[in-house]
């Protein structure tokens, strides 16, 4: 019988319960795979500092069915794309499959490139306003 003490923690990904010893009970992932989910470029801190400043409130990287968006504003999905990955073959397939998904279940979608998030410009966000629970007309652009 095993006698070693043990925490039953929850995933902030997937809400899934594990256990683990005293010493990592600061451990806020189950896995790889969530821990890896939850990792914040640079370009989407940029994102998230630039959301702060117009005082939009949002939720990062959070599930939202099956995928993970990094920010959900409100009703939106926003979504910030690294100018290689997102331009890499199949990418543009995805996204739109993933945009599609979000518009079906009710969810509008915003996209911000890398390159635009380098040159300052935000100008996407200004439909999002000061309040994250305003409404807003469908917004899918995909470049």
């Amino acid at each position: 019988m095993d006698s070693t003490p043990s925490l039953t923690l929850t995933c902030e990904t997937c809400d899934k319960e594990f256990t683990v010893p005293p010493s990592r009970s600061a451990s806020r992932y189950c896995s790889y795979p969530c821990v890896r989910w939850n990792r914040v470029s640079g370009t989407e801190q940029t994102v998230a500092d630039e959301l702060a400043s117009r005082g939009i409130s949002y939720i990062p990287q959070s599930k939202v069915g099956p995928y993970f968006p990094d920010f959900v504003v409100g009703n939106v999905m926003l979504e910030v794309d690294g100018d290689y990955w997102h331009s890499r073959p199949g990418m543009s397939e995805r996204d739109a499959r993933k945009n599609a998904w979000y518009i079906e279940h009710g969810f509008d979608v915003i996209r911000i490139w890398e390159s635009e998030v380098n040159v300052g410009d935000f100008s996407k966000l200004d439909v999002l306003g000061g309040s994250a629970q305003c409404e807003l007309e469908l917004m899918s652009t995909v470049r």
